[in-house]
């Protein structure tokens, strides 16, 4: 920074080159009225110290070099977090200001033991008076920026502001809550980065600039949503970066995050780049992508990285907020109702975890990460690898059973412990624990092999870009769940009168968003034992199904004994009559697919999925059609002998032309072109449908 402050000054002269007295000169004068910085490591406070004195002996040429400055009161000791924000505190009169930073101004040229004593007890005393003026008799904890430097404050705050916070340290509670209100705002994540970007923005007067080296996991997960929001309602971002491992070296990716403290427009554009895929050691192309940058030059995504530009205000159409390098197409994808979100139907709180990763990871020489080199006499051999028995391939091994190797190399895993095979298999025991996924399962809930073997394959980096953080307009159904408990305990008498209302009741309600909610049953009333399907939808003023996400559409019609009530518009009863007819046709399929498919054994869940795969990968017309003749027949009631054949079959994992040929061979073995409508299954049953309430949103 030093540097780049020094080049500006220069471009405001005529004359460009400098002697390297006046440089010495300059560089003075911009550490003593332009630099200050904190750290809680004192390690890394002496270190910035003496790279700035550093800078500075490097200009000055002679036999007599003047002392060095003194930094006590530029680059200081102190946790920055947890002490109180400097804005809005009490007005300093301005001839204690000037007095104060004309004291720390003497402090750095002053090298006289006994008036650098002096002149510390004099800048203390300030300080007391500045801290009474501006928290009275609190005490306060960690780095008093509103104290420390009253002279930046008195002002408004820093100009710019530069940070790299450390990344995964959790603060308590109590410090996040200086920064978050989780009433108002949510829960904030507690990792330090986030809170030490919060902390900039206040540090920042108005217009000031924002830049900082951080993980990039504040762009998209759920718990930086608050720190999100605070960025896109205080500021106009003018980059964000992601920027390749093998720059830093560090365990997480990394991001550069610029932004101007004021209110953005709505024509304001932010530039997102994703530079990961360059090259190790490749800076022409970094550089010139960076340049490209800040030049704001033309979008391009060749395929080593991508620069694109869009509207600051896109970000907020996606209720998560999420700050994506990507096209701005993608808001528009994320806001598709035909979509729907994994954190609708599951609760995910973690992914795979080792328990204690320096233990169990090693890295080997040039890999990024702070794990342990890996002493390759410890890896395993691919022959010891491939007679491992099942219990060391699940539990893994003792290093002396083989001569203290006990490590697995990336390389090779595949082939030698077949873990593909073992996910196919699990997602095949997945199918046989819970029969075909159309058969008991809503579209929403079935099972995703392509993003199964995708995650496994690690092509699911942008999963996390669709963590879901409900707004305040979202009810969470456990919440939902709480107020009817709640209602219970409370006035058990209104929740009985509730709970008994007839079919069919429809209300009204004033809403921002125009439109109505459905709710909609189906009940075999031949078959009282089992569970019908239920349905709510959320409809546009058009009549139109927007939605049918629970959070969304509990918020939308979320009421209490004081919400009053509105007359029902003249469309509302064919808008839903409409729904209706749509339910009871989704129903009439769900129903036939369910009723068929609880009636295949395990044998035919696996063959039939299994021909519908090898479908897809075969062009000739003619093979087409038998297998359409095989999916069809072998839907059907079968007999003994040819589901123990179709349950060799999934046992051995027989898949693709292989399947097909001893298909083939069981058809004509068992003479199944015999027996076409010989054997079929009953009637369906007919589930009916009803309303079970609506409500119009006018």
């Amino acid at each position: 920074m030093l540097h780049e402050l020094l080049d500006l000054r220069q471009c405001l002269f005529a004359t460009k080159g400098l002697d390297s007295n006046t440089a010495y000169q300059r560089k003075l004068e911009i550490i003593e009225s332009n630099l200050y910085g904190v750290d809680i490591d004192v390690f890394a406070v002496n270190i910035a110290r003496l790279r700035l004195w550093l800078s500075l002996a490097v200009e000055y040429q002679g036999n007599d070099p003047p002392p060095l400055p003194n930094l006590k009161y530029k680059i200081e000791i102190g946790d920055s977090l947890i002490a109180p924000s400097p804005t809005g505190v009490g007005t300093i009169r301005g001839e204690l200001i000037r007095s104060y930073r004309q004291a720390k101004a003497n402090y750095m040229r002053v090298h006289e033991g006994g008036k650098k004593r002096k002149l510390e007890q004099e800048i203390n005393e300030f300080k007391t008076q500045i801290a009474l003026i501006t928290h009275g008799s609190t005490k306060i904890s960690g780095f008093d920026w509103a104290v420390e430097f009253a002279e930046v404050f008195a002002d408004g705050g820093f100009d710019i502001v530069v940070a790299n916070p450390p990344y995964g340290a959790s603060v308590d509670d109590n410090v996040r809550d200086l920064y978050f209100d989780r009433q108002t705002e949510g829960a904030q994540s507690k990792d330090s980065y986030g809170l030490c970007m919060a902390r900039g923005l206040q540090l920042l007067r108005s217009s000031g600039q924002l830049c900082y080296i951080v993980s990039d996991t504040w762009r998209t997960i759920k718990s930086h949503r608050p720190l999100r929001k605070r960025l896109l309602e205080n500021t106009a971002i003018t980059h964000i970066i992601d920027l390749p491992a093998w720059i830093f070296n560090a365990t997480v990716n990394t991001c550069i995050f610029t932004a101007t403290k004021s209110q953005p427009s709505e024509e304001h554009h932010l530039i997102a780049a994703d530079l990961r895929s360059i090259k190790g050691g490749d800076w022409q192309t970094l550089t010139k992508n960076i340049t490209a940058i800040a030049n704001h030059s033309v979008d391009l995504q060749p395929l080593n990285y991508a620069r694109y530009t869009y509207p600051q205000s896109l970000i907020a159409t996606y209720d998560n907020l999420s700050f994506f390098i990507a096209s701005p197409t993608l808001y528009k994808l994320m806001r598709d109702n035909r979509f729907y979100r994994f954190g609708n139907i599951a609760n995910v709180k973690v992914g795979l975890q080792t328990g204690d990763n320096e233990y169990y990871l090693r890295k080997q020489v040039g890999v990024r990460g702070s794990y342990q080199i890996l002493d390759e006499s410890k890896l395993l051999t691919e022959q010891e690898i491939a007679q491992l028995t099942d219990e060391e391939k699940l539990n893994g091994v003792e290093p002396e059973k083989y001569r203290g190797r006990c490590f697995l190399p990336e390389l090779g895993i595949e082939r030698n412990l077949g873990l593909k095979q073992k996910l196919k298999n699990r997602i095949q025991e997945i199918h046989d624990t819970i029969g075909e996924d159309a058969a008991i399962l809503d579209r929403t809930e079935q099972l995703n092999e392509e993003a199964m073997y995708a995650i496994y394959e690690q092509k699911g980096k942008q999963l996390s870009l669709f963590d879901l953080e409900e707004e305040a307009d979202f009810l969470d159904l456990n919440e939902a769940e709480e107020i009817l408990r709640k209602l219970q305990k409370d006035d058990p008498g209104e929740f009985e009168r509730i709970a008994n209302l007839p079919n069919g009741i429809r209300s009204a309600k004033f809403s921002m968003q125009k439109g109505a909610f459905v709710f909609c049953e189906a009940l075999d009333p031949n078959r009282p034992d089992m569970k019908g399907y239920q349905q709510l939808f959320l409809l546009n003023d058009k009549g139109k199904v927007i939605s049918r996400e629970i959070p969304r559409i509990l918020g939308a019609i979320k009421s209490d004994s004081t919400t009053p009530s509105a007359i029902l518009p003249k469309e509302h009863n064919s808008a839903v009559m409409g729904v209706k007819s749509q339910f009871a046709e989704e129903v009439k399929h769900r129903q036939a697919e369910r009723e068929y498919n609880q009636r295949l054994t395990q044998g035919q869940r696996y063959i039939l999925r299994e021909l519908r795969i090898f479908f897809k990968s075969i062009k000739d017309e003619d093979v087409k059609a038998q297998v359409n003749i095989l999916e069809k027949d072998f839907r059907d009631s079968i007999t003994q002998g040819v589901n123990r054949d179709l349950n060799n079959l999934r046992r051995n994992g027989v898949t693709g032309q292989d399947l097909f040929d001893q298909l083939v061979q069981i058809y004509r073995q068992h003479n199944m072109h015999e027996r076409q409508n010989s054997s079929k299954f009953p009637a369906l049953s007919h589930p009916i449908s009803i309303i079970i309430c609506s409500k119009a949103l006018v």
